[in-house]
């Protein structure tokens, strides 16, 4: 277990003070300056970690400290939901965790729990869409459970476009609506370990190995073929599509150093691979990261890096050297010390949805340990509109999407335990609801 606290937290156990800087002139001890809405750790008397927020007058407000968890590791005060176990190992119910005001103790629903794999999450108008390994459940904003689709086989991947639902498993794959009800099916090429969806509903697999690997795409309607690419190696397997447009992007997070990879789907349904990020081990890349609206011009890292996505020489025409793909352009700025963003998500505005970890835990650390705050963020204006702090028994985050219905953040992730390595026990999984206001 790592504790990484900032140096000021010791001056501030010793003599004191809060945390933040400080300056002394003639006239006595001014209060420390601060950018309004921007966070920092600061330790509690008990030894516990709690945050400051600086106000709006450019002061750090009082150590507000965690008062208790949240409803996933049972310290809190949490309502009980359904409780009914479905089959599959998940659990669903609600349980709203209760905390300290400020930033200082966040509410979580929680909306599923169990020992199924927890593949992916979405968010639907209706409730929020849960995919496992073995079963699509929709539950709504309490976690009570509204419809529910069992799979034979193992469910590999899934991709949502705001109107279709794509779930894949080794052998094919299935469309349903918003209500899970089927609308088609079809045949694999290949099994696959992740996928997008892009216009005109077109689900594009790809496939678990990184060398020779070939895109497929297929009509989410129909489910017809459509097209597959050329070969492509080393360019990572986790996909994301960049919002507003037909490209997504691929990380090379098995292998050091990571960068992002880009990739164009054309008119005809095949993958073109555009380029890389020009700076090969320069700068952290996870598959952690978000973008600055919908369609946006920046990524946003798990270090809060701005990257131009499209510079004017960013195409396939170029080397890796020279191509202007994901080239630095500034920084977020609201990620203070060891702070990360362990999951992020974006909004079509261009407002920001992170979970950060306030000590940095990003790999084998439980992540929120310490503390994550839960952010609304403002991209142009680099501000933090809104947080909340919360207290979560988690492991690694597998999902994290903004709700606008709810108002709230959706956070899918592992319980904790050694699950590093293959043939590791599954620890199982939760997914929650957690506020930022």
């Amino acid at each position: 277990m790592r504790s990484m606290r900032q140096p000021c937290l010791l001056a501030g156990l010793v003599f004191g003070l809060g945390c933040g800087p400080s300056s002394i002139i003639d006239d006595g001890p001014r209060p420390p300056r601060c950018v309004p809405g921007h966070t920092v750790s600061c330790a509690c008397a008990d030894g516990r970690t709690g945050a400051q927020v600086c106000g709006d007058d450019g002061a750090f407000e009082a150590c507000q400290c965690l008062h208790g968890t949240s409803g996933s590791s049972g310290a809190g005060t949490a309502s009980a939901g359904s409780g009914a176990t479905t089959g599959g190992g998940a659990t669903t119910g609600s349980g709203a965790g209760t905390g300290g005001g400020g930033v200082g103790g966040g509410d979580e629903t929680r909306l599923s729990t169990g020992a199924s794999v927890l593949i992916d999450a979405f968010v639907a108008e209706a409730g929020i869409i849960i995919v496992l390994a073995d079963a699509v459940l929709l539950v709504d904003r309490a976690g009570e459970e509204l419809a529910r689709v069992d799979s034979a086989r193992e469910i590999t991947a899934a991709a949502f476009d705001g109107e279709i639902l794509v779930v894949a498993d080794r052998a094919r794959f299935a469309s349903y609506d918003l209500a899970l009800a089927k609308i088609t099916e079809g045949d694999l090429a290949e099994e696959c370990a992740s996928a997008v969806l892009v216009s005109d509903h077109r689900f594009v697999c790809g496939p678990t190995n990184d060398w020779d690997r070939i895109f497929t795409a297929y009509d989410a309607r129909t489910g017809a073929f459509v097209a597959s690419s050329d070969t492509y190696t080393y360019n990572g397997i986790p996909m994301r599509r960049i919002p507003g447009t037909d490209d997504f992007v691929t990380v090379t997070v098995d292998s050091s150093p990571s960068d992002f990879h880009l990739y164009s789907v054309l008119d005809t349904g095949e993958v073109q691979y555009v380029n890389e990020s020009p700076y090969h081990g320069d700068f952290s890349v996870t598959d952690v990261y978000a973008f600055n609206g919908s369609p946006p011009t920046h990524l946003v890292t798990h270090e809060g890096l701005m990257l131009r996505i499209y510079g004017p020489r960013c195409s396939a025409a170029e080397s890796s050297f020279d191509a202007e793909c994901f080239v630095r352009d500034g920084a977020l700025g609201t990620l203070l010390g060891a702070q990360r963003f362990v999951g992020m998500d974006n909004d079509a505005e261009g407002k920001l949805y992170g979970l950060v970890s306030v000590s940095g835990n990003l790999y084998f650390d439980p992540p929120c340990e310490a503390g994550c705050l839960v952010q609304r963020v403002d991209i142009a204006s680099r501000t933090v509109e809104s947080q909340r702090m919360h207290s979560l028994d988690m492991g690694a985050a597998v999902v994290v999407r903004h709700d606008p219905v709810s108002s709230a953040l959706l956070v899918g992730y592992r319980l904790p335990g050694d699950y590093y390595f293959p043939g590791d026990p599954y620890p199982g999984f939760a997914v929650s609801l957690l506020d930022y206001e």
